[in-house]
Protein backbone atom coordinates (compact mmCIF):
# COMPACT_ATOMS: atom_id res chain seq x y z
CA UNK A 1 0.00 0.00 0.00
CA UNK A 2 2.82 2.43 0.85
CA UNK A 3 4.54 1.62 -2.43
CA UNK A 4 1.40 2.61 -4.40
CA UNK A 5 0.98 5.82 -2.43
CA UNK A 6 4.62 6.74 -2.99
CA UNK A 7 4.34 5.95 -6.72
CA UNK A 8 1.19 8.10 -6.97
CA UNK A 9 2.95 11.01 -5.25
CA UNK A 10 5.91 10.75 -7.62
CA UNK A 11 3.58 10.67 -10.65
CA UNK A 12 1.69 13.75 -9.41
CA UNK A 13 4.96 15.58 -8.82
CA UNK A 14 6.05 14.94 -12.40
CA UNK A 15 2.72 16.24 -13.70
CA UNK A 16 3.00 19.40 -11.63
CA UNK A 17 6.58 20.03 -12.76
CA UNK A 18 5.72 19.30 -16.39
CA UNK A 19 2.81 21.75 -16.34
CA UNK A 20 4.65 24.71 -14.82
CA UNK A 21 6.91 25.43 -17.81
CA UNK A 22 4.35 25.93 -20.59
CA UNK A 23 1.90 27.64 -18.23
CA UNK A 24 4.52 30.18 -17.22
CA UNK A 25 5.48 30.83 -20.83
CA UNK A 26 1.83 31.13 -21.87
CA UNK A 27 1.29 33.80 -19.19
CA UNK A 28 3.93 36.08 -20.65
CA UNK A 29 2.74 39.22 -22.42
CA UNK A 30 4.49 41.93 -24.44
CA UNK A 31 6.09 44.63 -22.33
CA UNK A 32 4.84 48.22 -22.74
CA UNK A 33 7.73 49.60 -24.82
CA UNK A 34 11.20 48.81 -26.09
CA UNK A 35 13.79 51.60 -25.83
CA UNK A 36 16.95 50.09 -27.29
CA UNK A 37 18.34 46.97 -28.92
CA UNK A 38 21.93 45.92 -29.58
CA UNK A 39 22.91 42.78 -31.48
CA UNK A 40 26.34 41.32 -32.08
CA UNK A 41 28.01 38.10 -33.09
CA UNK A 42 30.47 36.86 -30.50
CA UNK A 43 32.23 33.66 -31.44
CA UNK A 44 29.59 31.42 -32.98
CA UNK A 45 26.68 32.95 -31.04
CA UNK A 46 24.31 35.87 -31.53
CA UNK A 47 23.96 38.12 -28.48
CA UNK A 48 20.96 40.46 -28.23
CA UNK A 49 20.56 43.01 -25.44
CA UNK A 50 17.21 44.79 -25.19
CA UNK A 51 16.00 47.49 -22.80
CA UNK A 52 12.49 48.78 -22.35
CA UNK A 53 9.78 49.44 -19.79
CA UNK A 54 6.71 47.83 -18.28
CA UNK A 55 3.70 49.94 -17.32
CA UNK A 56 3.49 48.87 -13.66
CA UNK A 57 5.52 47.19 -10.99
CA UNK A 58 5.35 43.45 -10.43
CA UNK A 59 6.45 42.20 -13.86
CA UNK A 60 8.99 39.36 -13.85
CA UNK A 61 10.96 37.05 -16.14
CA UNK A 62 11.58 39.45 -19.03
CA UNK A 63 12.88 37.67 -22.13
CA UNK A 64 12.98 37.77 -25.92
CA UNK A 65 10.72 35.33 -27.74
CA UNK A 66 11.60 34.44 -31.34
CA UNK A 67 8.87 35.12 -33.90
CA UNK A 68 8.53 33.11 -37.10
CA UNK A 69 11.11 34.00 -39.74
CA UNK A 70 10.47 34.40 -43.45
CA UNK A 71 13.36 32.80 -45.38
CA UNK A 72 13.79 35.79 -47.70
CA UNK A 73 13.75 38.41 -44.90
CA UNK A 74 16.92 40.21 -43.82
CA UNK A 75 15.44 40.90 -40.38
CA UNK A 76 14.89 38.37 -37.61
CA UNK A 77 12.09 39.40 -35.23
CA UNK A 78 11.68 38.89 -31.50
CA UNK A 79 8.93 39.86 -29.08
CA UNK A 80 9.98 41.43 -25.75
CA UNK A 81 7.76 39.68 -23.18
CA UNK A 82 7.50 39.33 -19.41
CA UNK A 83 5.16 37.81 -16.85
CA UNK A 84 2.69 40.43 -15.56
CA UNK A 85 1.68 40.66 -11.91
CA UNK A 86 -1.46 38.78 -10.80
CA UNK A 87 -4.68 40.74 -11.46
CA UNK A 88 -5.31 41.23 -7.73
CA UNK A 89 -1.75 42.38 -6.91
CA UNK A 90 -1.17 45.89 -5.60
CA UNK A 91 1.52 47.45 -7.80
CA UNK A 92 3.02 50.87 -8.36
CA UNK A 93 1.57 52.64 -11.43
CA UNK A 94 4.76 53.92 -13.05
CA UNK A 95 7.02 52.91 -15.94
CA UNK A 96 9.61 50.44 -14.66
CA UNK A 97 12.76 49.77 -16.73
CA UNK A 98 13.49 46.15 -17.74
CA UNK A 99 16.38 44.61 -19.63
CA UNK A 100 17.16 41.19 -20.99
CA UNK A 101 20.03 39.49 -22.76
CA UNK A 102 19.65 36.56 -25.14
CA UNK A 103 22.57 34.45 -26.32
CA UNK A 104 21.44 32.12 -29.10
CA UNK A 105 22.55 30.38 -32.28
CA UNK A 106 23.57 32.41 -35.31
CA UNK A 107 20.69 33.78 -37.39
CA UNK A 108 19.88 32.32 -40.82
CA UNK A 109 22.08 33.32 -43.75
CA UNK A 110 21.23 36.81 -45.03
CA UNK A 111 19.88 38.18 -41.76
CA UNK A 112 21.55 41.52 -41.03
CA UNK A 113 19.12 43.08 -38.54
CA UNK A 114 17.25 42.23 -35.35
CA UNK A 115 13.82 43.74 -34.69
CA UNK A 116 12.31 43.68 -31.20
CA UNK A 117 8.58 44.28 -30.81
CA UNK A 118 6.78 45.52 -27.69
CA UNK A 119 3.13 46.41 -27.09
CA UNK A 120 3.40 50.04 -28.20
CA UNK A 121 6.45 50.10 -30.48
CA UNK A 122 9.38 48.25 -32.01
CA UNK A 123 13.09 48.90 -32.48
CA UNK A 124 15.52 47.55 -35.07
CA UNK A 125 19.29 47.19 -34.80
CA UNK A 126 21.97 46.08 -37.24
CA UNK A 127 23.94 43.00 -36.20
CA UNK A 128 27.51 44.07 -35.35
CA UNK A 129 30.29 41.68 -36.31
Amino acid sequence: MRHRTFAALIACSFLIIANTGPAAAAGQKPIYKVDSVAASIQGRKLTIIAAGAVSTGGWTKARLRLKSHKPEADTQEYEFVATPPPPDAMVVQVLIPVTTTLVTKLPPYGVTQIKVDADSNSTTADIAH
